[in-house]
């Protein structure tokens, strides 16, 4: 239940967010309501302690996953063709990224491309694809 966080009437056309606040509009104008119920597991993004290789893994395995590693691998392998050296899998992250999103849409379900997979993705391209061998700049993983 969300209550005004200015009267304390009970909101009925409360949208609920991903914090423990709802948007919608009392009756004394203001659009702030608060719950004191918890969030939705779903929405709870800290939950989840596997290690960050193992969400990748399974990431990777799913559909979402084969698209953008597909996407991703396909602009690289151009890039390369183009005679391109070096690049940075960022800028390649977010272009499949917003092709993914433009695809798939919205979606509750939670996030499609995590930025902590961007090292992951250039270390399987570079070692799945002899011809990406050295193509981006990595780092020592911490995690």
């Amino acid at each position: 239940m969300y209550r005004c966080t200015v009267c304390g009437e009970q909101g009925l056309d409360v949208k609920p967010t991903f914090s423990p606040f709802g948007v919608g509009t009392c009756r004394c104008g203001n659009t702030q309501f608060k719950t004191d119920q918890p969030p939705p597991p779903e929405y709870d993004f800290y939950a989840d302690s596997r290690d960050i290789q193992t969400k990748y893994d399974e990431w990777r395995a799913s559909p979402d996953g084969e698209a953008v590693y597909a996407n991703v691998r396909e602009r690289a392998l151009r890039l390369k063709e183009r005679g391109w050296k070096h690049f940075g899998i960022k800028a390649l992250w977010e272009a499949a990224r917003y092709d993914h999103a433009l695809r798939v849409g919205p979606d509750a379900a939670g996030v499609k491309v995590n930025n902590n997979y961007t090292s992951r993705i250039a270390r399987e391209l570079m070692d799945n694809e002899p011809e990406l061998a050295s193509f981006f700049e990595v780092r020592i993983l911490k995690s």
